[in-house]
């Protein structure tokens, strides 16, 4: 435990060394600084143990207060006709509700493909083309179109190949409205909670 310090993030591990700087002298009955627990990494890509850190007290869950871009309404009828595929996920304090094909990110295999796509324009053309070539070699059977915009233009696709992840959004790729970044971690995010572990013969490598 550290009391009355301020500890740096280091991202690279060889440049891990003592980067603590002491804060100027406090009165301590006037001024009470919080108690931080700290973990320091051994090796590079060490996990921290178990139950150390809250998910909702670290990083940006630390401080959700508001989304920063509008939270897209979803339509009624996902919440009478709900479906295995439904989940939500959280972004930045953004609530993201998505539908996306839980039985075949869970048989993906080692590798799993994201790719960007829009929904409607030639984006149902764009993923045919990708379909009928380099993904339809058994090593890519993980590839998933990663789309936004309304349900209903994608509903018929996303029933019939199942390799599509939706995401509740409208199709924005302008400045800090831009789904990019919200298509891409929700990815990961997904993938993470829903496809099988290495260690039951599931994915070892996510890309996008």
């Amino acid at each position: 435990y550290i009391v009355g310090m301020v500890t740096f993030t280091c991202f690279h591990y060889s440049a891990c060394d003592d980067h603590s700087i002491e804060l100027p002298p406090f009165d301590a009955e006037k001024e009470q600084l919080p108690i931080v627990k700290v973990w320091k990494a051994k090796a590079p890509w060490d996990a921290p143990p178990e139950n150390f850190y809250s998910a909702d007290a670290t990083g940006s869950f630390a401080n959700c207060e508001r989304s920063f871009t509008p939270i897209h309404e979803r339509d009624a009828s996902f919440d009478t006709n709900p479906t295995p595929d439904d989940g939500t996920i959280k972004v930045s304090c953004h609530n993201i509700f998505y539908r996306a094909p839980r039985e075949a990110i869970k048989n993906a295999g080692k590798l799993i493909v994201g790719v960007l796509s829009a929904a409607s324009g030639s984006g149902p053309s764009r993923r045919n083309y990708i379909r009928s070539t380099w993904a339809s070699h058994e090593y890519f059977k993980g590839t998933f179109f990663l789309v936004a915009g309304p349900w209903e233009d994608i509903k018929e696709e996303f029933m019939f190949y199942r390799d599509l992840i939706w995401i509740n959004e409208d199709e924005v790729y302008q400045g800090e409205q831009s789904v990019l970044t919200y298509k891409t971690i929700s990815f990961f995010g997904i993938i993470h909670e829903w496809a099988n572990s290495v260690e039951g013969g599931g994915f070892k490598y996510a890309i996008k």
